[in-house]
């Protein structure tokens, strides 16, 4: 059956009954599941426009959202006085529209969205109106998140997470545009005002009031040179970033650089106890985990809602992992990776470390100990060792997974050796050893705090050696290894030049030890074409020359080779063979009671028998110790202490050790 098209008349009547009952505007249509989403959960950070929360809010009021986005000021005052809104919905809108309103203050000044090098170290000055407006956006976001209902009724909100990022977003640049205002208004060359004594500024009609600061710099100093937020931060070649979600702004806190004690590179390395050219004071890490908390005053919605005054907490993420707020206890966001990665940065350890090897003159001379955080009389200590032509740069991801981990965190804390890798094995030995005895005398003179005590020496590669050598006692043994006899008071005396090298006693407060890819017993490759022709590129500074000539000197009457091997001016690539005389006398020296030690090893080839093994640079027989509590080989080239099995078995040991 055919069917018919309407007429013409039909057509004008279908038209006309449209017209007279007007157009739906009600469209449904699948949109996608990310469509949807990004439009629930955008907002004036994400996506730079209102949330549609807020936009509903404002609708609800009879208020254009557009025109509220474009104009915030002009819609504030009814927001704030509307009693037709749920107070959680003012609120929020109302912060949403303050960080809109600070947002549009920075941009005729450059600062917002700025991406360059500057903008780390300078964020500027911005107009009091900013200011003010991201006071006003943190204290509304404040008040809905601790005065209005409970926070655990909304956990699953959107709307609360929303919040609580335009708080920790106001209160970063807060904190960021006031600390560039007082240096800017600082008079140069006049101390900065401590920051335990009650401190007070204008920003526009806002008053504010130092709280708690909870940061230690080196050598007591109470403020910091720089303040860099964290999100500002882009962290590449680090495997995974560690922190802890909550309230409040990231922040790294620079403290003040050491002064410069004659050493070229002393200015440099931020947190040395021993500069390249003379002892420097004992200085503790300068790169700060830092929150910034903005706080108002007053214990009821109305009483905060009515302040102008902002109070700025500075809180130590190690120490405090949450603030009560009202009757809520709130945790505290915190970065743990971001300080370290800055400072490894900033240190340009590997290009020292080269300098160290070729050029000994504008490189290290002696070893520098690190702390990567504040010293804790009540955290066991962990002393990383580095290996060969490496640096702190090593530690990378294994510092940073030591540092991220909850638990070793509350436990430990972390040291790491910067020393010169191209001194012979016997010479870092002696240096090493007295750079940690003297850290310990320095910061625990009694010996009586649990950092003091228990503490675990981490070595790879060269490193792993000298660990090895700082927890055996020689006794006589090496003297008897050069001089073929029993030493005497006469042999000492007349050879004391070589005692710090033949003395050699354990440190006191180890109790455990990690060797990784270790050689004890030497490496052939330090002797073959490859090892000969690097030992040669390596330089020695004057002064450890002037001390190998003055041994050699000591010795050629009684013992003339010994002396000639000496002046071939040593170093330490040499000391690695698997035939140096002193490698092979001190790998049967066992180490001492009472120390419990582990072993890491890494097997390149998996079709090698085990004990044919190499990583490709130490052979297994050398990195090998009877005795060991537990003995890890990883599918690995030298390089094993960056693998995740390692790195998880160092968690497992550390997590494992007793008495903790």
């Amino acid at each position: 059956m055919a069917i018919r098209s309407p007429t013409r008349r039909h057509g004008l009547l279908l038209a006309l009954i449209w017209i007279i009952a007007g157009c739906a505007p009600l469209h449904v249509r699948d949109a996608g599941h990310g469509h949807v989403a990004g439009a629930t959960r955008g907002d004036v950070l994400s996506d730079g426009k209102l949330s549609a929360a807020t936009h509903a809010t404002l609708l609800e009021i009879a208020l254009d959202a557009d025109g509220c986005f474009r104009r915030p000021r002009s819609c504030e005052a009814a927001l704030a006085s509307s009693r037709d809104l749920a107070t959680e919905d003012r609120l929020a809108a109302l912060a949403e529209l303050e960080l809109a309103a600070a947002l549009a203050a920075e941009r005729p000044s450059g600062q917002a969205g700025a991406a360059n090098d500057n903008a780390r170290r300078a964020v500027g000055t911005a107009s009091s109106d900013a200011l003010e407006a991201y006071a006003e956006a943190a204290r509304a976001s404040y008040a809905y998140l601790f005065f209005t209902h409970d926070p655990g009724e909304r956990a699953f909100q959107d709307r609360q997470v929303q919040v609580r990022y335009f708080y920790n977003h106001a209160c970063e640049r807060f904190a960021e545009l006031l600390f560039a205002q007082l240096h800017a208004n600082a008079t140069p060359g006049a101390p900065r005002p401590s920051a335990s004594e009650p401190a007070e500024l204008a920003a526009g009609a806002w008053r504010v009031q130092r709280g708690n600061f909870e940061l230690r710099f080196p050598q007591g100093g109470s403020s910091a040179s720089e303040l860099v937020a964290v999100s500002r931060l882009e962290l590449e070649g680090i495997r995974t970033t560690y922190g802890r979600d909550g309230f409040g702004a990231a922040f790294v806190a620079i403290g003040a650089a050491p002064q410069r004690t004659g050493a070229r590179l002393a200015a440099v390395v931020p947190t040395a106890l021993h500069a390249a050219a003379a002892p420097s004071p004992l200085v503790e890490a300068r790169y700060l985990p830092a929150t910034v908390v903005v706080r108002f005053p007053g214990d009821t919605l109305a009483e905060v809602l009515a302040t102008h005054t902002a109070i700025v907490d500075v809180d130590d993420p190690y120490a405090t992992a949450a603030i009560t707020i009202g009757a809520h206890s709130a945790p505290l966001v915190a970065n743990f990776t971001a300080p370290y990665a800055l400072w490894l940065a900033e240190g340009r350890f590997e290009r020292q470390a080269g300098l160290t090897l070729l050029r000994p003159v504008a490189g290290l001379h002696a070893p520098q100990l690190y702390m990567l955080q504040p010293y804790d009389p009540n955290r066991r200590t962990v002393v990383l060792l580095h290996g060969l032509g490496s640096s702190p740069d090593a530690w990378l991801n294994l510092a940073n997974e030591l540092l991220g981990d909850p638990a070793l965190r509350a436990r430990y804390q972390l040291w790491q050796i910067f020393y010169p890798t191209n001194l012979p094995i016997p010479e870092n030995r002696r240096a090493i050893r007295a750079a940690i005895s003297d850290a310990f005398a320095a910061l625990d003179p009694a010996g009586e705090a649990r950092a003091s005590r228990g503490v675990t020496l981490i070595g790879h590669s060269m490193g792993g050696v000298i660990a090895r050598l700082l927890l055996v006692e020689s006794g006589d043994a090496l003297w008897q290894d050069v001089f073929a006899k029993p030493s005497d008071p006469a042999l000492r005396e007349r050879y004391a030049v070589l005692a710090p090298y033949l003395d050699l006693e354990p440190l006191p407060q180890v109790d455990e030890a990690i060797f990784l890819a270790a050689p004890h017993r030497g490496a052939p490759m330090a002797r073959d074409l490859r090892g000969r022709v690097a030992a040669l590129a390596v330089r020695l500074p004057v002064e450890v020359v002037d001390t190998l000539t003055t041994v050699a000197d000591a010795l050629g009457q009684d013992l003339p080779l010994r002396a000639a091997a000496l002046r071939k001016r040593r170093n330490s690539i040499t000391t690695l063979s698997d035939r140096d005389d002193y490698l092979h006398a001190t790998a049967a020296l066992a180490i001492a009671p009472g120390v419990v030690y582990h072993s890491i090893v890494g097997r390149r080839d998996d079709d090698v028998p085990l004990a044919d093994s190499s990583d490709g640079v130490v052979p297994y027989a050398s990195s090998h110790l009877d005795g060991a509590a537990s003995e890890l080989v990883v599918r690995s080239g030298h390089s094993v202490q960056d693998t995740p099995q390692a790195i998880l078995e160092i968690r497992r040991i550390l997590r494992d050790k007793k008495g903790i």
